[in-house]
């Protein structure tokens, strides 16, 4: 089996893993809230409404700003989006794990033993691998 077809079976195993689930369940329910799809539409509206006018009215701007910060906070302590954010998290540490362990490999650590730090985002500290911190 060459690298790219044993790649696409770990795709599949990702995506048939019950931590991929979870996120795309909560993903819907996101979406079937019409609740908080009308609050995100709003913050939308007001960040759109903010970029528009910041700089030739401070005033409205500052006014647009706190709005803006006061239903984003609304917005997260709304269960269903604590739900998706936990689970999208989750799913974002498995797959920082998974590559850490790719790159700790192509740079000479034994893919067997090696130990990502996903709390440092997935850095191994060798910056040859990435983009940058």
């Amino acid at each position: 089996m060459d690298i790219i077809a044993m790649t696409r079976e770990l795709a599949k195993a990702i995506v048939s893993d019950e931590i991929y689930t979870k996120y795309i369940d909560a993903k819907t329910a996101v979406e079937k809230d019409s609740g908080l799809t009308k609050m995100t539409d709003e913050l939308e509206k007001l960040r759109q409404e903010y970029f528009a006018c910041y700089e030739t009215d401070p005033g409205k701007g500052a006014e647009l700003e706190e709005q803006f910060k006061d239903l984003y906070d609304e917005i997260m302590v709304n269960d269903t989006m604590k739900t998706f954010n936990f689970a999208r998290q989750e799913l974002n540490d498995t797959m920082t794990y998974v590559i850490g362990i790719l790159n700790m490999s192509v740079n000479g650590h034994d893919p067997e033993t090696c130990e990502p730090d996903i709390s440092a985002g997935g850095c191994s500290g060798d910056c040859s691998g990435c983009s940058g911190c």
